[in-house]
């Protein structure tokens, strides 16, 4: 923000004024125009909600102020352009006062019109909108000349009272009086304006706007006037002291919660006096210039105040008269003055050097002078300078009224270039551009050491140097305050990067050995270190042109025996009493503005609840001191692990992780005061659902159902199996049964007893090849379809041997069959074919056929069709009951069973169909067999 700096005089125009010790005095504003922000420059209200925030009246609208910014509403946001007036209620409500003919307030962010509220609306609210608020009623000037008493909360009419129009008199008591029933002092009904002597009495009428001040103070304007009076209250008699801004419109007074003061001006902008305690004086109050110095107090108490023109003005802290010293050469800066007893000595930057006792002069240094930057005068009263070549002790020739010295730099006891000293009895501390020296006087010689080698801290530039508890304070050009404990040999230092100094630049040093108590005039005004006995709770205090100071660059400070501190700058002399401040000091308040999430704006809550994809948040907050620079403290608990600080007043935090977080942020002025109660927000980013505990529950739970479920199904396949197995053992049984075993061997011994060897060794070879293949296939669960054929071929020729080759068989696969690869149930077909041979082909009198057929039905189902030409099922049927006593066939049951527990395990539709043959007479003419079965790879 642009401060524009304005000094103003104060001086009495009307005989209702008195001159008095004060007319000297000048206060220093900070003037607030368009340029700043405002939106127009006729300033018409000023007022201040609760939380701090400043609300200014214009003739281009209303804005809204924290000190660093200006927030304008408008015909934009729902409110006119021309607001001559507004006021705060109880509830925070701002009301403005506008041409409209009803009434407007703001609340939470919003712009409420009243045009449809009874008593507040354009038919009734008389068009000057005179209103007024207490704790709990709004009092409405009506149309009908009647006063409407409305409820606060919700608006409803409590009283209706009417006059007569011609009853106006503007003395307080009817409806123009609301201007005059100001907080703390009621209704100012039968008050008068007089004179310091309370004569000349007037009354106050619609010309003459009164605001409050500290009680029994109050400010006046009058509208026939420039400039606005500040006035006392005495009984009934309102009597003006003092006129501010007597070449000025003012069209409104304001004093703040922290004590500012602020001026609406008529097209002058918006003016503020941080401090009315704070008083200065320049060249219009009788210096002879305005860039000063230096400072010292004599033994009478006096100021002495040195210029850039080669004058020395003495001040009077009583009477604020101020008399001049005019030294022999002029137009060159009194660097230092040094007060001893009755004597003043006066350094000017030409190498020259006066001597004044009882305020007369009495010697001078004036050719080939080597001091003109300090003057030290130690407790034996031994007189020393500093300057561009030398260190050393001067002397004063009375008889000659001479300040004399060595001309030779080389008869210097420190023959360099030095800023400042503090001599003790054996010993000299001086400090120049390197930092900082110590000379110790022997009897014959004096050797020098520097502090730069050991201590990095004093190897820098040295302004001041004073003695406090054996420890040394360091006034540095660019590092602050350096401590130096002569006891321990250690460095303390006190620089702006951790503690509120001000500024790093450091000129001068004041030591109150009283109060304990160090000001330190630097680059941003003074500073006042408090409790110097203790480094580990120092506190500060910062007083700069944000508080009243004529300037920030201050040359130097000293506080006299009545407790004024005197700061000179080079714009002029500020002084104030820091014992007629409140003692309360307003910490500055905090609070949050706006919360965005993902550049997106919210509605401001206490606490959030938001899903992990909003997890990038930008948080706005703003700190409330109109006499300070504001920094900001903040942190996010579970984010950040230190408090981080920082000029910006937003916080950012992108990709948060799940979890809950808590915000706190506090303003910190520039003395170190932080915001008593932080601004606090929280935030809880939900987890993704894969990351809550139900769903782990769930994943849990689901991995349970899944587990159980594997180790059911494993259970029922391992159950499956061994059932499969104990079926293909009791196949292999019902396959090798003792009926099949006999007729073999049987066979075998026919062909030995025959001579048949070799019919027996082919029987023999094939009947071991069927066994083996059969207990081979019995450990698989699947074998190829080839590896069944071969199973089959070999039952089938051992039954054509057997049967003297009265059978014929013929294998039959389909297209897009692959034997090779794939895969079904072994020892499933062998009972039918064995049915066929056994039963079917029993006794018929031709040479019985038997086909054996595979076809795709699709890519998870094979059928096997085993087609004979017996006599069928019936006949065949017929034989076999014959034979139930000794044999019990199993075999297709077995197979049934077996395809069931295929069906079940495979979840598909297998099964065994069986269809009896006829021919064209109606004959039997055999048996087919339809075998639906799984495939696998």
């Amino acid at each position: 923000m642009r401060y524009v700096y304005i000094i103003l005089a104060v001086f009495i125009l009307t005989h209702l004024v008195d001159y008095n010790a004060l007319k000297g005095q000048q206060y220093t504003y900070k003037n607030y125009t368009i340029d700043d922000g405002l939106p127009s420059n006729t300033i018409y209200k000023i007022d201040q909600d609760s939380k701090g925030y400043l609300w200014i009246s214009t003739g281009s609208g209303a804005s809204r102020f924290n000190g660093a910014s200006f927030f304008n509403f408008n015909n934009k946001n729902g409110l006119s352009e021309n607001i001559f007036g507004l006021q705060i209620d109880v509830k925070d409500r701002v009301w403005f006062e506008s041409y409209d003919s009803y009434s407007i307030y703001y609340k939470d962010d919003s712009i409420y019109r009243t045009n449809k509220i009874p008593y507040l609306n354009d038919n009734s609210i008389k068009s000057n909108h005179v209103i007024h608020f207490d704790s709990s009623t709004i009092k409405v000037y009506q149309r009908e000349n009647a006063i409407a008493t409305l409820n606060l909360d919700d608006f409803s009419l409590l009283k209706l009272e009417k006059f007569e129009e011609n009853s106006f008199s503007g003395d307080g008591e009817n409806v123009h009086g609301f201007q005059h029933i100001l907080k703390g002092f009621g209704s100012l009904k039968g008050v008068k304006i007089c004179d310091s002597k309370k004569k000349n009495k007037k009354n106050i009428t619609r010309e003459n706007y009164i605001f409050a001040s500290q009680y029994p103070n109050l400010w006046m304007q009058d509208l026939s006037k420039k400039g606005v009076y500040y006035c006392r209250l005495e009984g009934e008699c309102l009597i003006p002291e003092r006129q501010y801004f007597p070449n000025y419109i003012i069209n409104s007074v304001f004093e703040d919660k922290s004590g500012n003061i602020w001026f609406g001006s008529q097209n002058n902008g918006l003016f503020l006096l941080p401090h009315p305690k704070l008083k200065s004086l320049t060249k219009a109050q009788g210096l002879e210039s305005n860039g000063l110095y230096s400072l010292a107090i004599d033994h009478e108490n006096k100021i002495w105040v040195g210029t850039d023109n080669g004058f020395v003005n003495k001040i009077n802290p009583e009477n604020l008269e101020i008399s001049g010293i005019r030294l022999p050469i002029n137009s060159f800066q009194i660097v230092d003055l040094e007060s001893h007893k009755n004597e003043m000595w006066v350094q000017v930057s030409k190498s020259s050097l006066y001597l004044f006792e009882n305020g007369k002069h009495k010697a001078e240094l004036l050719e080939g002078n080597a001091f003109n930057k300090d003057i030290f005068i130690d407790n034996n009263g031994n007189v020393w300078g500093g300057g561009s070549f030398c260190f050393d002790r001067v002397f004063v020739d009375e008889n000659k009224h001479k300040i004399i010295h060595p001309l030779q730099v080389k008869n210097c006891l420190f023959p360099n270039k030095t800023f400042a000293s503090y001599v003790l009895d054996d010993r000299a501390f001086v400090g120049t551009n390197k930092g900082l020296y110590k000379l110790e006087f022997g009897e014959k010689d004096t050797t020098s050491y520097y502090f730069g080698e050991e201590h990095k801290e004093l190897s820098f530039g040295v302004r001041d140097i004073e003695l406090f508890k054996n420890k040394l304070w360091v006034a540095t050009v660019s590092s602050g305050i350096v401590v130096f404990d002569l006891n321990k040999n250690t460095c303390f230092s006190i620089s702006s990067d951790a503690y509120p100094l001000g500024n790093d630049a450091c000129k001068e040093i004041f030591i109150n050995e009283k109060t304990e108590e160090m000001w330190v005039a630097t680059n941003n005004g003074v500073t006042k270190i408090s409790n110097i006995a203790d480094l580990e709770n120092l506190s500060f205090k910062i007083y700069n042109t944000n508080d009243g100071l004529i300037s920030n660059e201050a040359t130097d400070v000293l506080v006299d025996k009545d407790g004024t501190t005197w700061v000179t700058t080079k714009r002029g002399l500020t002084f104030f009493n820091e014992s007629e401040f409140s003692e309360k000091i307003d910490a500055p308040q905090i609070f949050i503005n706006a919360i965005q999430i993902w550049d997106r704006d919210t509605i401001i809550q206490d606490e959030y609840v938001l899903n992990h994809m909003d997890n990038f948040l930008s948080i706005s907050f703003e700190g409330l001191d109109f006499n300070n620079v504001i920094k900001y403290k903040y942190k996010l608990d579970g984010h950040d692990e230190d408090w981080i600080i920082s000029n910006e007043h937003k916080a950012r935090y992108s990709k948060l992780p799940a979890g809950s977080y808590d915000f706190n942020v506090y303003a910190i002025n520039e003395d170190g005061l932080e915001s008593d109660i932080p601004a606090h927000v929280k935030f809880e980013i939900k987890p993704p659902f894969w990351m809550t505990w139900w769903f782990w529950i769930l994943v849990g739970l689901i991995a349970m159902f899944c587990i159980g479920a594997l180790f059911t199904w494993r259970l029922n396949m391992l159950k499956r199996k061994n059932e499969m197995a104990k079926l293909s053992l009791r196949g292999l049984g019902s396959q090798m049964n003792a009926h099949f075993l006999f007729n073999s061997l049987n066979s075998i011994q026919n062909f030995l007893l025959d001579n048949q060897v070799e019919n027996a060794h082919k029987y023999l070879t094939k009947f071991s090849r069927l066994i083996r293949q059969t207990l081979v296939h019995l450990e698989k669960e699947n074998i190829t379809i080839q590896d069944e054929m071969e199973v089959l071929k070999n039952y089938l020729d051992l039954e054509a041997m057997r049967m003297n080759d009265s059978i014929n068989y013929q294998f039959v696969v389909g297209e897009n069959i692959d034997e090779n690869r794939m895969k079904i149930q072994p020892m499933l077909l062998q009972p039918y074919i064995e049915n066929s041979v056994r039963w079917g082909l029993k006794d018929i009198k031709k040479n019985g056929n038997i086909l054996i057929e595979f076809k795709l039905v699709d890519d998870k189902r094979i059928k096997c069709i085993i087609e004979d030409n017996g006599i069928g099922r019936r006949k065949a049927q017929e034989y076999k009951s014959k034979y139930l006593a000794q044999h019990k066939s199993i075999g297709t049951k077995l197979n049934e069973e077996r395809i069931k527990l295929l069906a079940s395990t495979k979840k598909g539709e297998f099964g065994v169909k069986i269809i009896d043959l006829y021919d064209e007479k109606d004959y039997a003419s055999g048996t087919k067999v339809e075998i639906l079965l799984p495939i696998e790879y």
